[in-house]
């Protein structure tokens, strides 16, 4: 990731991730013809704060609708109550390696084998429960005046 600290680039998006996206999207098309779409949560590296901007104009050139989303809303978007799902086994193995479980040896290499087989172990069902529990969210949010929530998942 590139640019003053540690957030990404549009640059960087459009050249390493959204061309990713694009390739998958192309693929689905062909296998079913129908509407598909991206979610992105507005982050400014995905040209949301400007117009006509790489990202945007990447997405434009290929065809990409992308699903209009609140900016920058995690309490909208199931890939956060993932990500936690991630941190908490990722802490939890770290410090409190299972019998059999090789102890993390501090290396980056092994760190990211670790976060993998974490992710990889996330379950089809954990994902569709942070789906299926949108809708309480969404109301959540509502009565709370889009203030933070806490919900039964994340």
């Amino acid at each position: 990731i590139t640019g003053s600290g540690h957030h990404m680039t549009q640059q960087y998006y459009a050249e390493n991730v959204l061309l990713k996206y694009i390739e998958y999207i192309h693929n689905a098309r062909a296998q079913e013809d129908r509407e598909w779409l991206l979610q992105e949560d507005n982050d400014p590296s995905h040209g949301t704060k400007s117009r006509d901007n790489v990202a945007e104009n990447t997405q434009r050139a290929n065809w990409i609708a992308v699903i209009v989303h609140p900016p920058q809303s995690p309490d909208l978007n199931p890939i956060e109550g993932l990500w936690l799902v991630l941190k908490q086994r990722a802490k939890r193995r770290l410090l409190y390696p299972d019998n059999g479980q090789e102890a993390w040896d501090g290396s980056k290499t092994h760190l990211k084998r670790i976060i993998l087989d974490i992710w990889d172990s996330i379950t089809i069902d954990e994902v569709r429960d942070r789906i299926v529990e949108m809708p309480k969210r969404c109301s959540k949010l509502t009565c709370n005046n889009g203030d933070k929530i806490r919900s039964e998942t994340w």
